[in-house]
């Protein structure tokens, strides 16, 4: 039923083109409707006339055609007429008596007497054109007024005193004063004032001109007199006047009547926040809109009073008014005079509209938008009419309607669109910013309901344009966060379930990216990369103050928006069919989408490709806020899944480390508490109440719980500062502290020695920690009688520890954002202090180095300890030649820092770096070393450039006295390690100065001496000046008196008369310096070193040797020891050597024989003197060599020594029969020399011990390399104890015999020659056959000759284990060249049971792997034979699953199992497995897998696999087959289960289960729909359960024979009428047109076999011939409950006659005594009556069907409305609309929300028919009665399956629906319907 529309005011008032073409009659306007009676309403009965013309004219001086002004006024100025004259004619008028009069008539109540003597006496007072006032009667008048004037009501009375007071210009004030004193008095009394009273207002406030020069005066109305009866008229219209700031703003000067306005605004002016006029003030308008009404058609043309503008301002506080002005603007401001009027006008328009108490202020809103802007040029209006537009927009409804308007106008037709609509939005945004989005918002949502995807891209183009136009227009910023949560709440609140949701997450997503859009254009600088990272020198850029606003704006209003998108989402789960759906919203609107097309692929995107990553940058650099993440973690709210939230927080949280800006100061997240958002995280990882209960303790899921420590991890450190409340966090959880000690020391495993526990103690509480959680999940296990889900661990308190599994992801972050810097930057608590006391500084250096390389100020904060290990670290050799520029920067920060702690004063304890630094130039690691003199470099730079620094300038440090001592005597041990022959002079000169200053100079000599144990040539001179140095110093300052009383490290010599203490090394070291000089050098140069000459003269001058002082004795004894002479021999001084041989005796010559090297002068004494030794006390070897030496000399040119060389012959001839007759072993000579052996030793250990030659070490030939292995080879086997002696090579010997063949092949022979010796000797053996194996990779004759050595050896012996592995290499490569290639056998397993035994042998050997495990499944499933006698094991077949799987695994389930299932299974291998698979439900199998099998094999052998799988054979009849109910639930499980995740499976697995209904018939669709029904009821999951109710709701779509009742697991049945989807839905659509009476040919009625139409089946080409023996084999009956196959063909062609039909009721069925021809068969009836129960069983067995064509049924009804009484009777439509009610009861819960509005269609078409047909009359109580109580059962139905449209529906019709709740007896359903047709509301 279409409802009636309230006819508005505003229609009667003719707009001026109406008027123009009405050519109405000129009049002056009336508000008068008689001389007298009643007035009109509010007690004001009489009515005046003003249309006589006896009012007093107006004086012009011109005439009205000069004075278009006058002209003017008088037309539109409202007349005074005076007709009240004629109320008292009757009264004959008599000064003496009125007051008596009065007296009486008040007295007998005659007030209208009275009113009519007031009459007659002001009537009176006009004489002419004069005012005559008697003051008695103006007395009486006003006593009576006063105190009677409630009385007082007669219209002619108030209307004489207001023309009094209106032509009053000339009247004197006190006259004027009284008279608006009675009226006052009068309009005071009264309730309702009559428009009379607005009729002399407007006369007053208009005016007249009556002349040149004058103005438009007013009489009364700016009286003070009158201020109250002013308020009284002006009160009712509640008007706003402007602002004085808002002229101001309009800039605009000389406004008008703005003064006017003013005084008016102080004395009746209103607030803008006023509230709805009250009935009072609304009455009293209604009252002044009858005079309004004809007066707004005098105002027309273009000839008006400019008075006139400010008395409708004055009155534009009622719509009316306002509607009427601004139909009259688009033509006023035409007129270029009107202008300043008309822009106060539209400011006072502005003022006062309120479309939230007054409708007709969206009319108005709509006219002033309208305006043709070609007349808004100039800044006179335009500025007015902006202001007004501002103030307008200032009410939060009127923004909506502005911006709906202007929304309507731009997104319409072209010819509507503006370039100013675009603009007003611009300038309502910028004023209004919150209010305008907000009602932007609503707009859209409307438009979206309305239009749905229709608008969608027509929304989203509107909005980027509009955004980037707001912003190029640099008006202010777009609050998208506001618009996002406006558009959601509005989508919530229509609480519908569709696709609107998705359409708005869309729309909502490309607002930011519009945004950010819009501002890299407008304001780029605001998010340049330039200002997000610090410059090459550390420094932050100065970001300009306007960018870095914007950029805090933008920051502000993300975060804004990220958190109201998160609680929206939440809080709109229902509205999302789908989980993933409603998972992947918070990733598209969050940014955190992986596909960017989801954002750049859509028409009208906002953003390019090319710009969504410099987006997502943005969003990142924003951050997220605690309470984002906090709203997540709510367990109450959120409805997310567990892994979602995870990986949600996850995703949000790393997506703010990677781009957090690093130029600021901030945290990644600011916190207010310290723990609430750590505790709600971790809690998140505790699983659901759904998979496990909720007891103590609890239980977590253990990779979420890890994983949310990472995210943790990330919040503390990831920002550029460290989180708040760090300290109390860090002190809480012992699993952070642990986490951060691994991030600092870089070492990510577990377990590490962690606050004072050692490994094995971590360890042992772990294990305690891992039983007592064990301990707790068998509980949980016990008390869930199942297992507990994958990946549980007990959820840790707060204090807990637990180890972390895997640290990896820890790891990985750790690196990228350098969290060991942040950490060790932390200043509460110390980290790095902490970390330094336990594990020391140079396992603290990782940190150290990352935290100086992210800043390099950080170096204040270092200790000295770090400080110098972080020196070392960096001026190591290599890394200074990798440095870059900030290891530079880093380097010069701990200079600085190291500069000032050196120079700064501390107790000698804390003097850490001092003594570092110098320690480490002692340091024997050479890269230690290089880098402490590299860092002394820099900080103690040397102006000579031969020394790498200056050690006075370290010695002047101010600590380096305190312990001088120390520091020179480690000094002086660097001499002997340091390499670098400057360097070391450089020390020995400053301790030649420095050192004999100290209290103890022999510690320092001590240590020096210690260099004298390397031969370094360059360091002699040196060495000479220190010593000479010392022995003078000590000649000074040490001479003993008292050698009882010496120290027992030093040594007294005699010099002389003087004895002086020296250090016990001193004179040793000195005689070997003066040895090992050789002076030749510099005698050759004509330069003699006068250090050397000292020493020699002190120590070995000839008769002046000093002598040695014994300690105990105090005798002299020789200062020139035995050793002493033999190292004097060597010299190449020969003063040295004569000194040497100074008192030398024959026993003496015996041990310097042995000495090698000698001179050939020197020689020759030796030996000479050693001519009469004697040699029986001399051993064997001893005299060996002594030959051999003699020998030597003598051919060198020796004279003597013949003699002694005849004597040891003969010596060792006479011991020769003493030597044992078998050797130690058998040496042999290689291409011997006859170089002395001795000389060959001394030369190698010398070059061997030198670390200071500069010279190359020469090659050694290979006969050298013989005789050194063979005279080593023997010293080594004189050797007592091999394993301890060390077998070491020259550099020279290693180099040759690895770079040259021929010397490797010598050491090979040697090792030949001698296996005895090296197979005991291991150390030679090991340190040979090295050097051998590194050559034979060069040379091939060595690789074989070696290949052939190990092959004997491993054969007969069994070699040492360090040599053993590189002859077992070379002997297998010898083998492996002989021994030819074995393929490999190939593997025969044919059975399941073979299958299972080779796969668990292969897991459990050594040497499993992937590749030979893909092997055996390959091999298997090509050899795989069906063995009819092997009894196949579920569990055989369930490891061959998962070995399938193992080795084709891919990314997903579903890549998994199509590599599974390839062309490599057999037919049989099918059978098995499926067959297996299906006998039980098996949870750890890939239900995808199993679904991809089944559906692979049915589709590949349709008949044979539905027989193998569903079919059994019967117990008693092994011919016969029976249906395995048991594989149809199986079967249904691991379908749900594979369902579960995606919607995407639903129609695959519904086809599979059609095809094979197609191939068991009815019987298997009823196994499969019973067995979903099951799951659907009883299964434990309500996953499942919810799975298999979307599954089974889909199959009784495919299979219409199939019925059931929800919840009810056994209501499951077969329908009698067996057909197909396609016959049922044909069947539906006959008999609707049936009903719905469709125009059908006469000879097409309803067949026989409208219920039921054989199933034509396509024929299946079989092309292999064994595919039709194997279905043949399996059996071709189909089960007997299969009703669609065999019997008759049916009758096609045959339809249903009369006889087949039920007769009418009350006709006898006797088939003799009908005739078709005599007694004619009502045949429509009859068939509309079988439709009709046809209809019935429909609706009852197949509503989802029926409802595709109730719209047509709803339809049906309208146009039953239209019939007659007869025409119902006749078809039985009455009962048809009962039907359709019935149908909506019935298909309601059926329907989808879109299919509603065909309910709603239905309802209103039947409840037409009730009022019509049913409540007229023209049916019986009964039939009334039922008919109401189907309608309230329908209504009731509708209202709970749809109830917000129902509810509308309700009120909409709530008259009709109660009358017919009146006829109902079901009070339940009537309650219902009428608590929600709102009957206590106001209708609208």
């Amino acid at each position: 039923m279409e409802r009636k529309k309230h006819k508005r005011l505003n229609d009667t008032i003719m707009k001026p083109e109406d008027m123009k073409k009405a050519k109405l009659n000129h009049k002056l306007p009336t508000t008068s409707g008689g001389t007298g009676g009643p007035s009109t309403s509010g007690g004001v009965k009489a009515k005046l006339d003003f249309r006589s013309k006896t009012c007093i004219p107006p004086k012009p001086t011109l005439s009205n055609s000069a004075n278009p002004s006058l002209q003017s006024s008088h037309l539109v100025r409202p007349n005074l007429d005076d007709q009240w004259k004629d109320f008292g004619d009757t009264i004959n008028l008599n000064i003496e008596t009125f007051q008596k009069s009065v007296q009486e008539a008040i007295l007998a109540g005659h007030f209208t007497k009275i009113a009519k003597m007031f009459v007659a006496a002001l009537k009176s007072f006009f004489v002419g054109e004069k005012l005559k006032v008697e003051l008695r009667i103006m007395g009486t008048i006003a006593e009576t007024v006063k105190n009677h004037g409630d009385k007082l009501n007669q219209i002619p009375l108030h209307r004489a005193l207001l023309f009094v007071i209106c032509n009053s210009r000339s009247y004197p004030d006190n006259i004027l004063e009284l008279f608006i004193s009675i009226i006052t008095s009068l309009a005071r009394q009264q309730p309702i004032l009559d428009k009379c009273y607005l009729t002399a207002f407007l006369h007053d406030s208009i005016g007249m001109s009556v002349g040149l020069g004058t103005m438009n005066r007013c009489s009364w109305i700016e009286k003070e007199c009158s201020a109250e009866l002013v308020k009284m008229i002006l009160d009712p219209f509640e008007t706003v006047y402007p602002f004085p700031a808002m002229y101001a703003q309009c800039q605009v000067e000389n406004f008008a009547i703005s003064e006017f306005l003013s005084f008016f605004s102080e004395k009746v002016g209103k607030s803008r926040e006023k509230s709805p006029r009250s009935n009072l003030h609304q009455k009293q308008l209604d009252v002044f809109l009858e005079f309004l009404k004809p007066w707004f058609d005098t105002i027309r043309g273009e000839v008006l009073p400019k008075p006139l503008f400010r008395a409708l301002c004055l009155l534009c506080g009622y719509e009316h008014i306002r509607l009427f002005i601004a139909n009259r603007l688009e033509i006023w401001i035409t007129l270029q005079k009107f202008h300043r009027e008309i822009s106060e006008l539209l400011l006072v328009i502005g003022s006062n509209i309120n479309a939230e108490n007054h409708e007709l202020d969206k009319e108005i809103i709509d006219i002033l938008l309208k305006l043709n802007t070609k007349n808004m040029k100039t800044r006179t209006v335009v500025g007015p009419f902006t202001q007004a537009i501002k103030t307008i927009c200032e009410v939060s409804r009127n923004v909506e309607i502005v911006l709906d308007s202007l929304f309507i106008n731009e997104t319409g037709p072209a010819q509507n669109r503006s370039p100013t609509n675009l603009q007003t939005i611009y300038m309502i945004l910028q004023n209004q910013p919150t209010e305008a989005t907000k009602a932007l918002a609503v707009i859209i949502s409307k438009e979206l309901f309305k239009e749905k995807e229709n608008c969608v891209k027509m929304l989203r183009a509107f909005m980027r344009e509009l955004i980037r136009g707001f912003y190029h227009s640099k008006s202010g910023d777009f609050p998208f966060s506001v618009f996002a949560e406006t558009l959601f709440n509005k989508v919530q609140r229509r609480g519908e379930p569709d696709e609107i949701l998705s359409y708005a997450v869309d729309l909502i997503a490309q607002l930011p990216l519009a945004t950010i859009s819009s501002l890299l254009t407008t304001r780029e600088n605001a998010f340049s990369i330039k200002f997000s990272v610090p410059t090459g020198t550390g420094d932050v850029p100065l970001i300009p103050v306007e960018a870095r606003l914007a950029r805090q704006k933008f920051e502000c209003e993300f975060i804004s928006y990220c958190e109201k998108v998160i609680e929206q989402l939440l809080k709109s789960r229902n509205l999302f069919f789908d989980e993933q759906v409603f998972i992947r919203s918070f990733s598209i609107l969050l940014y955190l989408e992986t596909q960017r097309d989801v954002y750049t692929g859509i028409e009208m995107a906002a953003v390019t490709d090319s710009e969504i990553s410099n987006c997502i940058r943005i969003f990142g650099e924003c951050g997220v806020s605690e309470n984002m993440l906090l709203m997540i973690c709510r367990e109450e709210t959120t409805q997310l899944p567990q892994k979602s939230q995870i990986d949600l927080i996850s995703a949000l949280t790393q997506r703010a480390a990677l781009f957090h800006p690093k130029i600021t100061t901030n945290p990644l997240i600011r916190i207010t508490e310290p723990f609430k958002l750590i505790d709600s995280y971790l809690k998140m990882t505790i699983f659901p109440r759904k998979e496990a209960p909720r007891l103590d303790p609890p239980i977590c899921n253990r990779k979420f719980y890890w994983t949310a420590w990472t995210t943790i991890i990330l919040w503390i450190a990831a920002g550029t500062e460290i989180i708040s409340f760090f300290e109390e966090i860090y002190s809480e959880y012992p699993i952070l502290r642990y986490l951060i000690h691994c991030i600092l020391c870089q070492k990510f495993e577990f377990p590490l020695e962690f606050e004072g526990k050692s490994v094995a103690m971590m360890n042992d509480e772990e294990a305690v920690a891992v039983d007592v959680e064990t301990r707790v999940i068998e509980m949980y296990e016990k008390n869930m009688k199942r297992a507990v889900p994958a990946m549980s661990m007990e959820f840790p308190n707060r204090n807990s520890f637990r180890a972390p599994p895997l640290l990896d992801d820890i790891h990985l972050f750790a690196d990228k954002f350098k969290l060991a810097s942040r950490f060790s930057r932390c200043t509460s608590p110390p980290l790095l202090s902490r970390l330094i006391s336990n594990v020391g500084s140079e396992n603290s250096l990782f940190a150290v180095r990352e935290m100086l390389s992210s800043d390099s100020t950080t170096a204040k904060i270092l200790t000295a300890e770090c400080i110098f290990h972080a020196l070392m670290y960096y001026f190591d050799n290599q890394r200074i030649r990798d440095s870059d520029q900030n290891s530079t920067v880093v380097v010069k920060a701990l200079i600085r820092q190291a500069e000032v702690n050196l120079k700064s004063i501390e107790p000698i304890e804390q003097d850490f770096l001092l003594h570092s630094f110098i320690s480490s130039l002692a340091s024997s690691n050479i890269s230690t070393r290089s880098a402490a003199v590299n860092t002394c470099s820099r900080l103690f730079p040397s102006s000579e450039e031969d020394k790498a620094f200056d050690l006075v300038k370290l010695s002047n440090v101010p600590r380096f006295n305190a312990r001088k001592l120390k520091y020179m005597e480690i000094i002086a041990s660097a001499v002997l390690v340091e390499s670098d022959s400057h360097l070391s002079n450089s020390y020995l000169q400053f301790l030649t100065i420095n050192s004999m200053n100290t209290s103890d100079d022999h510690t320092v000599a001590h240590a020096i001496c210690q260099t004298l144990s390397i031969d370094c040539i360059q360091l002699h001179t040196s060495l000479c000046e220190y010593f000479l140095q010392y022995v003078d110093t000590c000649l000074k300052n040490h001479q003993i008196k008292n050698i009882t009383s010496l120290d027992t490290s030093l040594t007294c010599i005699e010099f002389g008369n003087q004895k002086i203490a020296l250090s016990n090394e001193v004179p040793s070291a000195i005689v070997k310096l003066l040895s090992k000089y050789d002076n030749l050098q510099t005698a050759e140069k004509g330069i003699s070193d006068p250090s050397f000459e000292g020493l020699l003269e002190l120590f070995l001058s000839p008769n002046a040797i000093p002598n040695i002082i014994d300690r105990e004795t105090g005798a002299s004894n020789q200062f020139l020891s035995l050793q002493m002479r033999k190292e004097m021999l060597k010299s190449v001084e020969q003063r040295v050597v004569d000194a040497a041989l100074i008192g030398l005796s024959e026993h003496d010559a015996q041990e310097f024989i042995l000495v090698s090297r000698m001179s050939k002068e020197t020689a020759e004494k030796v030996i000479k003197m050693a001519e009469n030794m004697p040699l029986d006390r001399i051993d064997h070897q001893s005299l060996s060599n002594m030959y051999l030496l003699i020998r030597g000399y003598r051919m060198i040119g020796v004279q003597s020594g013949e003699t002694l060389i005849n004597r040891i012959k003969s010596q060792m001839d006479n011991l020769d029969a003493f030597i044992a007759k078998e050797e130690p072993m058998e040496i042999v000579e290689v291409n011997t020399n006859d170089m002395p052996t001795e000389f060959l030793i001394e030369s190698m250990r010398i070059a061997e011990s030198s670390s200071f030659s500069n010279q190359k070490e020469e090659k050694m030939d290979p006969n050298v390399i013989a005789t050194w292995l063979k005279t080593n080879c023997s010293l080594a086997a004189s050797t007592k104890n091999k394993e301890t002696s060390i077998f070491s090579l020259p550099a020279a010997f290693i180099q040759s015999a690895m770079n040259d063949e021929t010397s490797s092949i010598a050491c090979l022979a040697h090792i030949e020659a001698n296996l005895k010796f090296f197979l005991s000797f291991e150390t030679a053996f090991q340190t040979l056959i090295v050097i051998i194996d590194s050559a034979a990779n060069k040379f091939n004759f060595v690789r074989n000759r070696l290949e052939n050595l190990a092959t004997r050896l491993l054969k007969s012996v069994t070699p040492p284990e360090s040599v053993a592995g590189i002859l077992q290499k070379h002997a297998a490569n010898s083998i492996k060249s002989v021994q030819k290639s074995i393929k490999p056998t190939p593997i025969k397993i044919s059975t399941f049971a073979e299958f299972s035994k080779s796969i668990k042998n292969l897991k459990s050997s050594a040497n499993s792997s992937e590749i030979k495990e893909k092997r055996l499944v390959d091999e298997f499933m090509i050899q795989f034979v069906e063995d009819k006698g092997e009894v196949i094991d579920s569990d055989d077949i369930l490891i061959f699953i998962a070995s399938i799987q193992s080795v084709y695994s891919g990314e997903n389930a579903e890549i998994t199992a199509e590599r599974c299932l390839s062309n490599r299974w057999s037919a049989q291998l099918r059978k098995v497995v499926s067959s297996t698979i299906l006998e039980k439900y098996y949870t750890q199998l890939c239900s995808i897998f199993v679904f991809r099998l089944i559906s692979a094999y049915c589709k590949k052998y349709p008949l044979a696999s539905y027989s193998e799988m569903f079919t059994l054979r019967e117990p008693g009849n092994k011919e016969e087959f029976v249906l395995n109910r048991r594989a149809f639930d199986n079967c249904i499980l691991y379908f749900c289960d594979v369902a579960a995740d995606s919607h995407e499976y639903d129609l695959q697995i519904i086809n599979l289960i059609a095809g094979l209904e197609s191939q068991g018939g009815t019987d298997t669709g009823f196994y499969f729909g019973r067995a979903l029904l099951e799951t659907a009821c009883a299964n434990p999951k309500s996953v499942t359960r919810i799975t298999a109710k979307r599954l089974l709701e889909l199959l009784r779509d495919r299979l219409p024979y199939l019925s059931y009742r929800n919840g009810i697991s056994s209501s499951i049945r077969v329908l009698t009428n067996v057909e197909s989807r396609e016959s049922c839905i044909r069947r539906c659509e006959q008999i609707v047109d049936r009903i719905v009476e469709m125009p059908i040919d006469l000879k097409m009625a309803l067949s026989e076999d409208i219920c039921e139409e054989e199933r034509i089946k396509k024929d299946r080409i079989r092309e292999k011939s064994e595919e039709a023996a194997e279905n043949s084999k399996f059996g071709g009956k189909r089960s007997a409950g299969d009703r669609r196959g065999g019997g008759p063909p049916p009758k096609k062609g045959r339809f249903i006659s009369a006889k087949d039909l039920p007769v009418p009721l009350g006709q006898q069925n006797d088939e003799d005594s009908i005739n078709a021809e005599d007694v004619p068969v009502k045949r429509e009836w009859i068939d509309t009556s079988h439709a009709m129960t046809r209809f019935v069983s429909l609706l009852r067995e197949h509503p989802n069907f029926l409802k595709m064509k109730f719209p047509v049924l709803a339809n049906y009804v309208s146009r039953v409305n239209a019939m007659n009484r007869k025409e119902l009777a006749e078809e039985n439509r009455v009962g048809k609309i009962e039907l359709i009610l019935q149908s909506v009861i019935v298909l309601c819960p059926h329907m989808a929300p879109d299919e509603m509005s065909s309910v709603d269609t239905a309802l209103s078409n039947c409840l037409e028919f009730y009022e019509k047909h049913i409540d007229e009359g023209g049916f019986g109580i009964k039939e009334q009665t039922a008919f109401a109580e189907l309608t309230i059962r329908a209504c009731a139905e509708y209202l709970n399956h749809s109830f917000v449209e129902a509810r509308s529906f309700l009120r909409d019709n709530r008259q009709l629906i109660d009358r017919v709740c009146k006829r109902c007896h079901d009070r339940y359903n009537v309650d219902l319907v009428l608590d929600n047709c709102g009957f206590g509301e106001p209708s609208l």
